[in-house]
């Protein structure tokens, strides 16, 4: 058995190789990235794994207008840092879209105590503690007490594990 050369095709002359394109293509997504939200790429919401909704479907801007956790809505319903955010009416959608990181919950939905002291609990969004234009909740009520004996300092501390938390989390 004899091998025999096969010439190499050639491309015509301004072909480029697909490669070429990659390093726009690169600069693209690079681009695209940098102009999503910033808490759409840093944090991990607290979600149900079977529905994918934050904050066990409770308005995350309720708790801001009218003190207390309300239901939102199934046809209020938006996919926004990959999870599904329920509202009870179109103004608390409508602010939300505009201000997410205003809203959301401090350290994804995570309790507040449990995220001082660098465990990731999951806050039950019925347990909160508007404080300082934060939504803060918490996984008990005991939690919750304990954490407005000194807030404060809670928050500090919250504040400086979120970053190391957030990392063992997974997206």
């Amino acid at each position: 058995m004899t091998a025999t050369m096969r010439p190499r095709k050639r491309r015509p002359a301004g072909e480029r190789h697909r490669c070429a394109r990659l390093p726009w293509l690169l600069a693209a997504a690079m681009s695209f990235i940098a102009a999503l939200p910033a808490f759409a790429l840093s944090d991990r919401i607290v979600h149900d794994p079977y529905t994918g909704l934050a904050i066990e479907g409770y308005d995350p801007v309720a708790y801001f207008i009218v003190g207390k956790p309300v239901r939102g809505r199934k046809e209020r319903e938006i996919f926004q840092g990959n999870v599904f955010w329920r509202f009870d009416n179109e103004g608390n959608q409508q602010a939300f879209v505009a201000h997410p990181q205003v809203y959301q919950p401090a350290y994804g939905g995570y309790s507040a105590l449990s995220i001082s002291r660098g465990l990731p609990v999951p806050g039950d969004p019925r347990i909160f503690v508007v404080r300082d234009g934060r939504l803060f909740l918490f996984a008990t009520d005991v939690q919750r007490q304990v954490w407005l004996r000194d807030p404060e300092s809670l928050i500090e501390m919250a504040d400086r594990q979120w970053p190391d938390v957030r990392t063992t989390l997974s997206p």
